[in-house]
């Protein structure tokens, strides 16, 4: 199936003075295609997959218990844009902690799984209690004016959701930043 991706406008205009976040990626997948069904499974996807390969800012992906449901294919965009991200922090005078990270905060309180890998910075620590704690950590080492937040899952009631977890947090730590959810972003509302 085909499907249209609209471009997030916000998001792409301001790829490299941003930092984007990558909120519990495995929940795209697996038992996802129960819940939503497979066209929202897919299109949220690709559509985040292509956030993914047009960033060109700082980049943090905050892993949980589904993480392991990944495919080969996605978790390779993922590392692409680590790397990318990682490179440009290389080049720059500076080093900066978030630029590039992959750090582990589940929700359910469960550990990494056997084979997960941490990236980034290894003075900053990688595995965190849920997603609320890893936000907790990197919000005071962001440097980018913007932060765009997305993966799964958020709700429009702003009550629940994981992604709304980490946008929260990076906003009550950082007034100063702008903090929003992309609409990328798979909801389950």
């Amino acid at each position: 199936m085909n499907i249209a991706i609209k471009e997030d406008k916000k998001v792409s205009n301001s790829a490299s003075t941003s930092t984007l976040i990558l909120v519990h990626p495995g929940g795209l997948f697996g038992s996802t295609f129960c819940r939503v069904g497979y066209d929202t499974a897919e299109y949220h996807q690709r559509l985040i997959s292509q956030h993914l390969c047009e960033h060109t800012g700082d980049f943090v992906v905050i892993d949980g218990s589904l993480s392991d449901e990944i495919p080969r294919w996605y978790d390779e965009i993922i590392a692409d844009c680590l790397l990318r991200a990682q490179k440009r922090e290389e080049q720059t005078a500076t080093r900066h902690k978030t630029a590039a990270l992959r750090l582990w905060g589940c929700d359910s309180g469960e550990g990494p799984y056997g084979d997960w890998q941490a990236f980034g910075d290894r003075c900053f620590p990688d595995v965190f209690d849920h997603q609320g704690a890893a936000a907790s950590a990197i919000a005071k080492h962001i440097r980018t004016p913007s932060v765009w937040v997305t993966g799964a899952w958020a709700s429009d009631d702003n009550r629940s959701g994981c992604v709304n977890h980490v946008v929260d947090v990076i906003r009550s730590q950082r007034p100063d930043l702008s903090a929003e959810i992309c609409t990328s972003a798979l909801y389950d509302d």
